[in-house]
């Protein structure tokens, strides 16, 4: 019955004390029925990772199914039994069973999450006082927009989990080369489009810092091409995740459980994400060269903005290399994941550490610009929009006067100034 799973090696004695195959496989039969009707699509998988448990070469216990694997196959499989007089296994109870590791669910989770909290605060400070934030600083702004919306997709696969977003249906692969469901696509375009406006608006950041510290220019003259800085951000993703539509290339993450382009096709990864973020790197990175030899003496605010543009270059850095890692090494990871042959099965695995830097590196730049307000003008802001919302209003000095002249008509019978007309000839007025 477990011929043509997906492992070949297994450990004796199994957990119910089973010491060679043909003993597991005389009581696993009993479950056939129930396998040949399909009553879960998991079932197959979570009895022969029962009887005959999964053995890893390097790894000397045996491994057994997750948790999600028993509850799956459970909800299927147990309304039809109890039809029938039976009842699910005691011995193969899920609660017994390890839950899946979540350790990259916590730490995304939790990096999505400061990043979402420090851009909203970011955008919050600008929205209640708009007048502070002016060019060449604003592109900050639009780049914690971004930043804010990437991490609403990664919030979106936390709250939706992994499953929903970057598997089919049935729960058996990741997504490839597909334009839906709706949340995978939704989420696609939160971390992908924003992602990529994201790196445009640091470029925008740069050439503004290079024309007010470099080249003198003044606010109005930098705001002045505002409305190209906008179709540039905001019109070159949009293309690039159209093109990825409608080529249909939206495929899930299996380790962050997203979906995105490139997780499993090298040419789309090399044309859709790791080019545009060398050009949006280089383009940026020239721009600080070029106005870093002309700024002897810089005020504080032209400092400050010159200061975070240089040091986004890290994190952009960081991600840039860990794409061109995997981009090199996949082929080779899927080969030896794939084949049983001991020569390919020996190559080294993909390093963990270095996905999980490559996420943290995607939020990292949304944490560090809630670092742009901290500021004692911030608090102020702030107050002032606390007094506004939480004050009473005071009656205005028209309102002041029209109640002080009704009043004193009143108490004096003046008429008042519509009870006597008096005519004025035109030239008078």
């Amino acid at each position: 019955m477990c011929k043509h799973i997906d492992y070949n090696l297994t450990y004796m004695p199994n957990q119910f004390n089973h010491d060679t195959q043909d003993e597991a496989g005389l009581e696993v039969h009993q479950f056939w029925p129930l396998v040949e009707i399909q009553c879960s699509p998991d079932l197959l998988f979570f009895l022969c990772s029962m009887y005959t448990p999964i053995c890893l070469p390097d790894y000397r216990k045996p491994l057994p199914p997750c948790r999600s694997v028993c509850e799956r196959a459970q909800r299927g499989c147990s309304p039809l039994m109890s039809q029938y007089g039976f009842q699910w296994p005691e011995r193969m109870s899920c609660e017994r069973l390890p839950a899946q590791g979540d350790a990259e669910s916590f730490w995304i989770g939790l990096w999505s999450v400061l990043c979402f909290v420090s851009t909203f605060t970011t955008v919050a400070t600008f929205l209640i006082d708009m007048e502070r934030f002016k060019y060449p600083e604003r592109p900050i702004i639009f780049l914690a927009t971004c930043y804010l919306f990437v991490s609403l997709g990664y919030i979106v696969r936390l709250v939706a989990g992994h499953a929903r977003v970057a598997c089919n249906p049935d729960y058996q692969h990741v997504h490839y080369e597909t334009t839906g469901p709706a949340l995978c696509t939704l989420v696609f375009l939160l971390v992908y489009f924003f992602g990529m406006a994201s790196s445009i608006w640091w470029v925008i950041l740069s050439f503004t810092w290079f024309l007010a510290a470099g080249m003198k220019w003044g606010n109005e003259a930098i705001a002045g091409y505002a409305q190209y800085f906008h179709l540039a951000a905001w019109l070159i993703p949009s293309v690039k995740s159209i093109a990825v539509l409608a080529l249909s290339s939206v495929d899930g993450d299996p380790v962050a459980g997203i979906c995105y382009v490139g997780n499993q096709s090298i040419a789309n990864l090399r044309g859709f994400v790791l080019a545009p973020l060398v050009v949006y790197l280089f383009t940026g990175s020239l721009v600080i060269k070029q106005g870093g030899t002309k700024t002897d003496k810089l005020e504080k605010l032209m400092l400050r903005i010159g200061i975070f543009t240089v040091l986004y270059t890290a994190p952009a850095t960081v991600v840039v290399a860990c794409y061109v890692y995997e981009q090199h090494y996949r082929e080779g990871w899927e080969r030896a994941l794939g084949c049983s042959c001991p020569a390919e099965r020996g190559r080294a695995g993909p390093d963990y550490a270095v996905f999980m830097l490559k996420y943290f590196m995607c939020l990292v730049g949304g944490i560090t610009s809630g670092v742009w307000i901290w500021s004692g003008k911030t608090l102020e802001s702030w107050r002032r929009f606390g007094g506004r919302c939480c004050q009473p209003r005071k009656p205005t000095s028209a309102s002041m006067y029209s109640e002080a002249s009704t009043a004193l008509t009143a108490r004096t019978g003046v008429a008042s100034a519509g009870s006597y007309h008096k005519p004025v000839p035109l030239s008078h007025v």
